[in-house]
């Protein structure tokens, strides 16, 4: 699995992100992480570290979205940033994956922009993974959409199941 990485998404970028692409490499987690963001930075930050440099590439990006910046906006004046590098690179079919611990309302827009939505699906919602006593369970709509009808929730077949907006 090729793993495209916002190395420039969380607060304390890009420490954790390349620490954790290091990491994960080491442990076999994956084939290939791309960390996507201010190459120099990146490389520097790479230094430090032991690891097979053929499995961590890095994509330059000149750009970055902040926490505090609004999502679609952003998201359509910075095309250079890290966040929607990683988004493309997906697009692209050079990464399997993309993730970023960034601005959660822009990778949902740029995924939105970028990807475009499945068929069917009135809005797209985040997913997590949950560990529990019993297995995994997987969690929706964990962040971004603050105003979910039901219908947004449910696949379509059962959209005409609903009697009322408030029925589940």
């Amino acid at each position: 699995m090729r793993i495209a990485l916002d190395a420039f998404g969380s607060d304390s970028a890009p420490f954790p992100e390349i620490e954790g692409a290091v990491l994960a490499i080491k442990e076999d987690l994956c084939d290939e992480v791309i960390l996507v963001g201010a190459k120099e930075i990146i490389s520097k930050e790479l230094s430090r570290y032991f690891f097979d440099p053929s499995r961590i590439k890095i994509e330059h990006a000149s750009e970055r979205i902040e926490m505090g910046d609004f999502a679609a906006s952003s998201v359509r004046t910075k095309r250079d940033s890290s966040l929607v590098r990683t988004i493309s690179l997906h697009k692209e079919g050079i990464a399997d994956v993309a993730i970023s611990a960034g601005n959660t309302g822009a990778m949902m827009s740029a995924s939105l922009l970028i990807l475009g939505r499945m068929k069917n699906v009135l809005r797209p919602a985040i997913a997590v993974v949950f560990p529990t006593q019993a297995g995994h369970e997987i969690i929706l709509d964990v962040g971004a959409n603050v105003d979910c009808d039901p219908e947004h929730l449910r696949s379509e077949e059962h959209t005409s199941e609903l009697q009322s907006p408030n029925t589940i």
